[in-house]
Order: structure tokens, then C-alpha cells, then sequence
């Protein structure tokens, strides 16, 4: 299930390697048939018409589009591997056919999990949010039928939350940390203003 972008990106520049033009489904071998089949879906979509999308272009090249579904794959594949461990393989491949099938709780709970930098350390958007973004716009909703409770916003509240409570509870563990540890650090990750 490798999709292969080489031959449309051949004056791309030297910086842009072809593994940045591939993209590979089988590698996702957690996400059900299904699920992969919409996300198929929501690529092309994307990839045929990038402005309805919320792009500012009328056309992508397929690494810009490449990069934030790898993230998401990759993201996904953790979600459903998560699932599986508590429900077993067999039910998630054989009763998972759409990703509205997943929960939010599921999400939030993979996003505790998981040691994917999911919320970036910069101000600027990673390819998680770009992903979810396109994920939860109205055209995949409405002209593709995609739903997903999946929301960006919310797995990124939750694992603010969850580092919260990590460096809580490190500060009770060490006497010697200051107070304000907790604080500074969630602002040196540029994850409170």
C-alpha cells in the first residue's frame, strides 16, 4: 500500500528526499482496513482540492501534504494500538470500520500515553493539528462523511493536564524544587502563555 509521489515531485528540491514523497499505509498495520480506506479518502480529497480544505493554495505539493498524515498516522496507529490492548485485535479489525468508531476518551487516553510530540515546544502549528485540523473541517464531515471525535484542542488540554500532574507530583517527590518549578517549565514548553 505504498503510495509513491517520486515521478509528480521530480524537480523537487535536494533537501526533499523521496521518503518525504511515500507514503506507506502498510506501516499503520494497528489502523483497521476501514479506517485506512477514509483516510485514503481524505487524502486525495485534500491533495484534488486543497482550498476547500482551509489551504490558502490552490494546489499542495505531496510532501506538504505527506508530512502532517504520517503524524497522524502515526498517531493513529498508537490510538488503535492502545485500543487493541484493551479489546483485543480481532474486535478492533474485524468491528472498526470508521475512525467515529474511536472515542475521545480514546484519544485522550493514547495522547497520556504516548511518546509522540504531539503538542509542539514552538508556537507554530505541528503537523498533528494540521492533520486534525483537515480531519474535523466541514467538507470531510459533510462531503466525505468522516467523523471523528478526535479534536486537537482537547488531546492537547488533556496532555497539558496530564504533564501538570507529572511535575506535581515530581515536586512532592524532590523537597528541593521550588515552587514555581511546575509553572516554568510548562512555560519554557510554550505550552501556557
Amino acid at each position: 500500500m505504498l503510495w509513491d509521489f517520486d515521478e509528480d515531485t521530480s524537480n523537487r528540491a535536494p533537501s526533499v528526499s523521496i521518503s518525504k514523497v511515500q507514503l506507506d499505509f502498510s506501516d499503520y498495520s494497528h489502523i483497521p482496513l476501514g479506517v485506512i480506506t477514509e483516510l485514503k479518502c481524505l487524502f486525495l480529497s485534500i491533495y484534488s482540492s486543497p482550498k476547500e480544505f482551509g489551504s490558502k493554495k490552490n494546489e499542495l505539493k505531496p510532501n506538504t501534504l505527506i508530512a502532517p498524515f504520517k503524524n497522524g498516522l502515526r498517531f493513529l496507529n498508537f490510538v488503535f494500538s492502545q485500543v487493541e490492548r484493551r479489546l483485543g485485535k480481532e474486535y478492533i479489525q474485524e468491528q472498526c470500520h470508521k475512525l467515529g468508531d474511536i472515542t475521545l476518551l480514546d484519544f485522550e487516553e493514547a495522547a497520556k500515553r504516548t511518546k509522540l510530540e504531539i503538542v509542539s515546544k514552538k508556537r507554530n502549528s505541528t503537523g498533528y493539528k494540521i492533520f486534525f485540523d483537515y480531519l474535523g473541517s466541514h467538507k470531510t464531515k459533510e462531503s466525505i462523511g468522516i467523523k471523528c471525535d478526535a479534536d486537537y484542542e482537547a488531546i492537547k488540554k488533556h496532555i497539558r493536564r496530564t504533564l501538570i500532574k507529572i511535575i506535581i507530583r515530581k515536586q512532592k517527590n524532590y523537597h528541593t524544587l521550588k515552587p514555581k518549578t511546575s509553572i516554568w517549565l510548562l512555560r519554557e514548553r510554550h505550552l501556557i502563555s
